[in-house]
């Protein structure tokens, strides 16, 4: 947490506007094994030897949700940033209540792979947040067609989209295309 607060006072963002949980984001409360490299202090859920990790070790972490995480503190979120490296589906699944009541934006990198391997339809993850009414959209501001990209066979490892709040996604859109 340490590290955090000192990249935040970098950035210029007082201490007062984050707020550091001490926990992995996911479905549920619980807990959950991370696989550490030793060098970087990086953790991943799963350990993926093909990584380049020195040395390798396991931590039970705790796990929470974003749902609760927000009940608790008591502001709405307007941003969610999830890079969990393949476990994408089980925060969406903690984040529904606050999807549905807060509408913020999320920025995902999508681990296609490590979803795939562990069994997860990205359609039916992608079919979740449609239910929620949020529109996908890739960073260029062009919206995805995901059943397109798995016909093409041209499905990255690893991607950036925005999910966006279908009554937001068109102001975005125009306004991504307005800075180039």
């Amino acid at each position: 947490s340490k590290l955090i607060h000192q990249n935040a006072t970098l950035n210029g963002i007082s201490s007062e506007r984050i707020r550091i949980i001490e926990a992995a984001a996911a479905a549920e409360h619980g807990t959950a094994e991370m696989h550490v490299d030793e060098r970087t202090g990086f953790a991943q859920g799963v350990d993926n030897h093909d990584s380049d990790f020195a040395a390798r070790s396991t931590l039970k972490v705790e796990t929470t949700t974003v749902d609760a995480a927000r009940k608790a503190d008591g502001r709405k979120v307007a941003l969610l940033k999830i890079d969990v490296e393949g476990f994408e589906d089980q925060v969406l699944q903690g984040s529904r209540d606050t999807l549905s009541r807060d509408r913020p934006t999320v920025f995902l990198e999508l681990h296609h792979n490590v979803l795939r391997d562990r069994g997860v339809s990205s359609h039916k993850m992608f079919d979740s947040l449609a239910r929620l009414r949020y529109s996908l959209i890739r960073l260029n501001g062009k919206p995805v067609n995901l059943g397109a990209a798995v016909a093409a066979g041209s499905l990255m490892p690893r991607a950036h989209v925005l999910a966006v709040p279908c009554e937001q996604s068109s102001l975005l859109r125009a306004s991504m295309r307005l800075r180039r």
